[in-house]
């Protein structure tokens, strides 16, 4: 007797288990470009994102406190007025306010283990002096800032003068700040 062994044919198997596969990734596909992304109503960091991002988008023409504000950070270039050879490059980082205090910070250009900043506010014959030590950094050098109570001045612009001594290095930076 002889025995026949029968072949088995794993391709049609094959064929329709990719077939499906292929189907629905085709159908979860579509699913998500249907629904802006979302996968089973979660929502990536990215979409979250531009979301909220697009609905803060304010196109209409800027108002004149826009304006005002864009013209006051234009003018409040800062400026090194020392170029001898005992000088140091300052430049004022940050003017911020808050509802309760107006923050100024500056960077240097050198690096030195010890030093002062001196901030001088001058509006009219009103002066507010402030002074702090510096802080090295890993290539410059900073204040370790000014956080001047708004109290101590009144509304209107003021001029900043910030003077930093290291050593026998010397430089000054010169700005302007509206307070409100």
């Amino acid at each position: 007797m002889k025995i026949t062994k029968t072949k088995r044919n794993y391709f049609k198997p094959l064929l329709i288990t990719s077939g499906l596969v292929a189907l629905l990734l085709v159908a979860v596909s579509l699913y998500v470009l249907m629904f802006g992304g979302n996968f089973f109503g979660w929502t990536t960091q990215d979409n979250k994102a531009n979301n909220t991002s697009d609905q803060n988008i304010d196109n209409n023409p800027p108002t004149t406190d826009q304006i005002k504000d864009g013209v006051n950070i234009k003018t409040n270039t800062q400026t090194n007025t020392s170029t001898s050879k005992s000088t140091m490059a300052v430049t004022v980082s940050a003017i911020n306010q808050t509802s309760s205090m107006l923050q100024i910070r500056a960077i240097v250009d050198v690096l030195s283990d010890t030093g002062s900043c001196m901030l001088k506010l001058t509006k009219g014959s009103i002066v507010v002096t402030k002074t702090v030590s510096t802080q090295t950094l890993p290539s410059s050098m900073t204040c370790k800032g000014f956080d001047i109570p708004k109290t101590e001045l009144s509304k209107g612009e003021w001029k900043i003068t910030l003077t930093i001594t290291a050593g026998s290095l010397n430089g000054v930076a010169n700005s302007t700040v509206e307070i409100n």
